[in-house]
């Protein structure tokens, strides 16, 4: 699953995603199935312009908001798709004001509107993953990782109520909002990566556990 962060440009009724720094996105032609209902805007791939990498700076300015976006591969296609239902669905929830994980923004579409080959996302600032703070998780005070680890577990606790499950939970999964503090659920793709679930209980509400356990276990809490 390739991921970058795009910029989306509002010039009175027009909008436009474009890139600070042209490199060309490069997508393949694979679909997957999406409500065509939805009223999210469309893109369409040429429009579409990598700024930067995942984990990279972001900034703010008038008119201007930045995004994440994931395009579908050959490999990952499941991904993007499983990403997108999860989503869309706590967007439907009467728990979607409370859960903290990525807002669906629009999507990515082939030549001719043809299909869906990525999603766009609402981007989360962020200098750090829970996995990942600066000097180490030693360094954090301890009460600060107790609000974390709370907020994470309400936070599965409300996905679970709506019958969606996280897929890999692992420290690096869950974003420290920089403006807020707090923690943001990212990466419902699921799957098996490193320092995740246990591969039987991938994209299981036992998996969620475990990988709350080991959450709860690197917080020291």
């Amino acid at each position: 699953m390739n991921v970058g962060y795009f910029r989306l440009v509002i010039d009175g009724g027009n909008a436009d995603v474009i890139q600070e720094h042209p490199q060309r996105s490069r997508y393949v032609p694979c679909y997957f199935a999406i409500n065509v209902t939805s009223n999210l805007p469309r893109y369409s791939a040429r429009e579409i312009l990598f700024t930067k990498k995942l984990m990279g700076g972001t900034r703010y300015i008038a008119k201007v908001s930045d995004m994440c976006c994931k395009m579908l591969a050959p490999t990952h296609d499941q991904a993007v798709q499983r990403e997108y239902d999860c989503l869309d669905k706590i967007a439907d929830s009467k728990h979607a004001s409370s859960i903290k994980a990525p807002r669906l923004i629009g999507f990515v579409v082939g030549d001719g509107d043809e299909g869906v080959v990525g999603i766009l996302e609402e981007y989360i600032p962020h200098a750090m993953t829970l996995g990942r703070p600066p000097g180490g998780i030693k360094a954090v005070a301890s009460e600060r990782r107790r609000k974390w680890a709370e907020r994470v577990r309400r936070n599965v606790e409300l996905l679970h109520e709506i019958g969606v499950v996280s897929g890999d939970g692992k420290p690096e999964n869950v974003l420290i909002n920089s403006e807020t503090n707090d923690c943001y659920l990212i990466d419902f793709g699921g799957g098996w990566t490193d320092r995740g679930v246990d591969a039987k209980f991938i994209e299981t509400k036992a998996g969620d556990e475990q990988a709350l356990t080991r959450i709860f276990d690197f917080l020291g809490v």
